[in-house]
Formats: C-alpha cells, structure tokens, sequence
C-alpha cells in the first residue's frame, strides 16, 4: 500500500477476504508477494524482452522506479520490499492452508457426531444407567418368561391411585417383560402414597401381567414402562442417564391415567432362576487349584497319573 492503489493490493485483498476457496487461491497468494516490489524484478524482465516480460512494469503504475530508501543489501535496490512482500505472500498463503485445514476438520467432526448419535438411538434402554427413570436390569437379577401359563401359581389384580405408587425397580429378561424387584414394601403412616402398592398386595417378584385391561405379556421392557411411567424420581439415575448421552427413544405408547388398575402373576417357586454366573476361562492345559476334597479313588488317580509322567 506503500506504493498507492495498484492491481497488487486489489489482489492481496481479494485474497485475504475469501480465504476458504482451497488451493485455488495458492498462486493467487504466491503472486502477490511476487508484485509488491516490481523494482527489485525489474532488471530481471529487462534482461528477458523475448518474452513480452518488460512489458508487466510498465502496466504497473508508478513501478518504473524503486521508492526512495529500497536501498537494499549490497547496493540491490529494492530487497527491502521484497523481503517484505514475499512475507505478505507465505501469510496469506499460511492462512488459505489454516482455512482449508479447519473446514475438512468440522465436516468430520460433524460426520463423526451424526454417527455417534444414530448408533446411540440404536441402543436399548435395559439398564438403570442407561435411562432416567431408574429401572432396569443388573446382573443380580433373577430370569424368567411371562409368556408360559403353566409357570402362574396366581394373579393379583391391584389398584394404584397415584404415581409414583412406591415400586423402585422393575426388571426384564433379555427385554422382555417387567418384574417387581425393588419396593417401598410397607406404608410409612396411613395414606402414604409410596406405600400404596405395598398395602395393594404387591410383593417382589411379581410379573406384570395386564395394564388397564391390555395384556402386556411379551411385550418389550421399555414399552411396558412407558406405559406404566411410574418411577420414583432419583436425581442419581437422571445424571447418570444424562452422562451416558443415550438418545432419547420414541414412545410406542402413551402413559395410562391413573387411578389404574394392574394385574400381577405370582410365579411358581423356582420359575424364575437365578442369572448363572459366566465361568472363568480356564486354558487348556493350565493347572488350577483343586477346591474340593481328595477322596481314595481320586487320590490313586492322581498317584497313577504321576507315576506315568516321563522322568
């Protein structure tokens, strides 16, 4: 700018306005820092005027000369200028490469983020600390099917009035179903709602048979809560939901209004099992300690085994 308006500083400009146009704007940039001292280039055109080179100074107002004090190094006129048009060049050319950088960075990150949230809604919502409500299943929980007649010792029809009635947890098995497993299993004084199941009849271990009249036996877990929405509200459970960032899933039912009418499945003792432990792999080969006692048949066992081993 030092030199007036010339082509050089439209284009510096225009370079420096639209920098996110990619590669494209490299040359742009790289001439720039070329133009801003024509002095110090002018001997070099003058010695090639079979290429029509000469010709660019002249196009260049107020190029003919070097401005007072391009002096350069060496007696070299117009270093100075140079030096510091070249610099404008690599800044602008830095800033097209920075530009270009960042976008492919945030169209990734955003690709990354769309993916992360379709395979979250994928995911079902079994857990406690997968959803807000605080029911769910952990590893402790018995397992048991909903669906077979011939493991009902009987039904309990219940009413509750309000919710939350006072049932902590329900669980499933393997999705399916609902299960008493936590309550409130007696009223703290009378009409204490959360204790309202308990004075119902409602016990641990109870499988949720019919809601409002509509059978419910096979139905997902989820659908069965949705249905229900009765939970005690846990602070807890909810910011741990919220820190597992799982996506809100949709609704195939409404809630149902209370007062409510439910009905419960007794199951037969050793209906529902308790989840079998997964056991420890072992290598083949490996020695493990022996837990249970020797007996004389074992112990000649062993003895045989030991004399037959190679010395």
């Amino acid at each position: 700018t030092a030199r007036g308006n010339r082509p050089v500083d439209s284009l510096a400009m225009v370079a420096w306005s639209q920098p996110r146009r990619g590669s494209s704007l490299l040359p742009a940039c790289a001439l720039t820092g070329l133009l801003a001292s024509p002095a110090f280039l002018t001997p070099l055109w003058q010695t090639a005027p079979s290429h029509g080179v000469s010709s660019l100074p002249n196009a260049l107002s107020g190029a003919e000369a070097a401005a007072p004090g391009d002096a350069g190094i060496g007696g070299l006129p117009g270093a100075p200028a140079a030096a510091a048009g070249l610099a404008v060049g690599a800044a602008l050319t830095a800033r097209a490469l920075a530009a270009r950088r960042r976008g492919s960075v945030d169209s990734t990150s955003k690709e990354a983020r769309i993916g992360r949230t379709a395979r979250s809604a994928e995911v079902r919502q079994l857990r406690p600390r997968d959803r807000t409500d605080g029911h769910g299943w952990i590893k402790e929980d018995p397992e048991f099917t909903d669906t077979d007649e011939s493991l009902i010792a009987a039904t309990h029809t219940v009413e509750l009035k309000k919710r939350p009635s006072g049932i902590k947890r329900y669980t499933h098995s393997d999705g399916k179903g609902a299960m008493v497993m936590d309550m409130h299993e007696k009223a703290r004084y009378p009409g204490d709602p959360l204790g309202q199941a308990a004075v119902a009849g409602v016990k641990k271990g109870y499988v949720v048979k019919s809601v409002a009249g509509t059978d419910v036996r096979g139905w997902d877990f989820e659908d069965i809560m949705d249905l229900l929405e009765d939970y005690m509200p846990d602070p807890d459970a909810q910011s741990a939901a919220a820190f597992g960032g799982q996506a809100k899933r949709a609704k195939k039912h409404q809630q149902v209004e209370f007062p409510v009418t439910i009905e419960y499945m007794e199951l037969k003792e050793g209906a529902a099992k308790a989840a079998a432990p997964a056991a420890a792999a072992v290598p083949a080969g490996a020695w493990m300690p022996r837990l249970e006692s020797w007996d004389d048949a074992d112990l000649a066992k062993e003895r045989a085994r030991a004399l037959a081993m190679p010395e």
